[in-house]
């Protein structure tokens, strides 16, 4: 006998998904001693997990099976003193009608009330980020802050501002992690509110590493992964973590590691068909060869990366990917590659970049015009130095200075190099700095004072300071 699903779920593809699943379902049920009465809510929760309560949005019923098996197995363990149920799932029509209504009700109610959530959710975003800091923590007292929709805002904001204001993206991620932890579980389901925390946790994490702040990261990223395991167990998240913990490991100079990560991150993408991420992890290979030196392989993931994205609407991505392909082809001394994808970059830039794309641009312009003996390329790289200066890093404006001081080297003008030579030492005053690092500045000082200084040694102070940067501590205003 076919059976039907009541009228008021056909609608529904996460409702129809359990109907063609439903002896699989109930021999899942079954096995745990799921009794009826429980059974709606912990399928429920399962939809939830794999966020498969949206119409538009059919679900995976393999995710949804897994997710359900961790729900189930979660509910096992925390209700072992309870009898097991004793026999046989009711197979009736009736039975299993009963609990597609029962989790329809469910979900019905839930959409309801997030799409009241979101709507709200940008006016109390708003609000709660122009009350001071000190004051946030009574504000969320106040049951209204407390939505998932404001977390999910809170965490678009942090990744939005995480290369521009790595700090900002932090508070941004610290104060969705509180309200976070205030959600109940109840409510959105504890397997849902697992991975929404573990994304709270990669957010966090993710803009400690930027700050350089690695051994907070690294304690963040472990977070993320006990969480992840408690969750629904949902690829994608996993393939993220895996992805944003790689540049942790490229940070941390373990490159053999990041790479494992990263091929593990690929594999999901690739199952998952989301090019967007495959080309976020072709970036990281590029950068990661960059690292090692290997810049022909960094080249060819670049490009790689780019014809992923010959079919895609343009946005930031395509900025990133052809800025890093320049960068890697001078490198390697191929300028006019690097030329060619010039014109390209100022356009992307203008339409999708932010304040410190446009001072990068500027940079990578002004190396590409000296490369090609134009002058004018001084000009650009004096822009970019005071660019990173009023943006307080040092560090990216010291590694423009030494870009120029190997300029002036390489024409001879060595009155140039000991102005340019004692400017970077003032960058550093207000700002932690390995000690290996600022000797190597000072060594450099010392050699332009003394005219001994070559382009060769501009390029290993340059070296020296970008390792310095992954490694040290956040530059902290004095």
């Amino acid at each position: 006998m076919t059976i039907e699903p009541p009228s008021e779920v056909r609608a529904s593809p996460a409702l129809e998904l359990l109907l063609r699943k439903r002896g699989e379902l109930q021999a899942l049920l079954q096995r745990h001693g799921v009794p009826d009465d429980e059974a709606p809510w912990l399928v429920t929760e399962a939809l939830l997990a794999v966020g498969s309560d949206a119409p538009e949005s059919p679900p995976h019923a393999g995710r949804l099976l897994r997710a359900l098996e961790v729900v189930c197995t979660r509910w096992a363990v925390e209700r072992a003193a309870r009898r097991a149920r004793q026999g046989a799932w009711e197979e009736d029509d009736d039975g299993f009608g009963a609990l597609l209504r029962s989790v329809a009700r469910r979900l019905d109610a839930r959409r309801n009330r997030l799409r009241d959530e979101e709507q709200a959710a940008p006016r109390l975003t708003d609000e709660l980020l122009a009350l001071a800091p000190q004051r946030r923590g009574q504000a969320l007292a106040e049951h209204r802050f407390r939505t998932w929709a404001v977390v999910d805002h809170l965490l678009a904001a942090a990744r939005s501002l995480c290369f521009e204001d790595a700090h900002r993206s932090l508070d941004m991620a610290l104060l969705a992690g509180e309200i976070a932890a205030r959600l109940d579980a109840d409510e959105y389901g504890a397997s849902a509110l697992c991975d929404l925390r573990a994304r709270v946790a990669l957010a966090s994490a993710n803009a400690r590493r930027i700050l350089c702040e690695l051994d907070a990261a690294e304690e963040d990223f472990g977070l993320a992964e006990r969480l992840l395991e408690e969750g629904s167990l949902d690829p994608r998240l996993r393939a993220e973590h895996l992805r944003l913990k790689a540049a942790l490991l490229r940070a941390q100079r373990r490159g053999a590691e990041a790479g494992r990560l990263l091929d593990q991150a690929m594999a999901i993408y690739r199952w998952s068909g989301e090019t967007d991420q495959q080309v976020r992890v072709l970036i990281s290979r590029a950068l990661l060869a960059e690292q090692q030196g290997d810049f022909e392989t960094a080249v060819a993931a670049s490009e790689q990366a780019h014809g992923l994205l010959a079919e895609a609407p343009e946005d930031r991505l395509h900025l990133v990917v052809l800025h890093n392909l320049a960068s890697h082809h001078l490198r390697l001394d191929h300028v006019d590659q690097a030329a060619e994808l010039l014109a390209d970059i100022r356009r992307l830039d203008a339409a999708q970049g932010g304040r410190l794309d446009g001072i990068r641009v500027d940079w990578l312009e002004g190396l590409v015009r000296l490369a090609r003996s134009d002058d004018g390329g001084e000009d650009l790289l004096r822009a970019a130095r005071d660019g990173f200066v009023a943006e307080e890093l040092p560090v990216d404006a010291a590694l423009v200075c030494l870009d120029l001081a190997a300029h002036y080297l390489t024409a001879g003008r060595t009155a140039e190099t000991r102005q340019i030579a004692d400017e970077i030492v003032p960058l550093f005053r207000s700002y932690r700095i390995e000690r290996e690092a600022m000797a190597a500045v000072l060594i450099f000082q010392q050699a332009a004072r003394m005219e001994t200084a070559t382009a060769s040694l501009a390029r290993e102070v340059a070296s020296s300071l970008r390792a310095a940067r992954e490694r040290s501590a956040a530059p902290v205003p004095s």
